[in-house]
C-alpha cells in the first residue's frame, strides 16, 4: 500500500535549509552555460541573506522575486 505524504528526506536536509542551494552553487558553475539561468522557490524572508550568501561571487548575479502576499520567495540566479 503506497504513503499518502511525502517521506521526511523530501521535505528536509536534516540541517539549515541551505545544503540544496549549496550544491546547486557548484553545480552551476560547472554545468550551466555562459548566461545560464537557475530558479529556485525558497523558504521566505528569513533565507534571503543565507541566499546572498551562497551565490554573491563572481559567477552570478541574481534577483529576488516576491510571492502573491508581496514576501520574498523565489530567487534567479544567472551564470556571469
Amino acid at each position: 500500500m503506497g504513503r499518502l505524504y511525502d517521506p521526511l528526506n523530501a521535505l528536509t536536509d536534516y540541517d539549515n535549509g541551505l545544503i540544496f542551494y549549496k550544491y546547486f552553487s557548484d553545480f552551476g558553475i560547472k554545468n550551466l552555460s555562459e548566461k545560464g539561468y537557475m530558479l529556485f522557490e525558497f523558504g521566505g524572508q528569513n533565507q534571503v541573506n543565507d541566499l546572498k550568501n551562497i551565490f554573491n561571487n563572481k559567477n552570478y548575479s541574481y534577483t529576488f522575486f516576491d510571492d502573491f502576499n508581496n514576501k520574498p520567495r523565489f530567487i534567479l540566479i544567472k551564470k556571469l
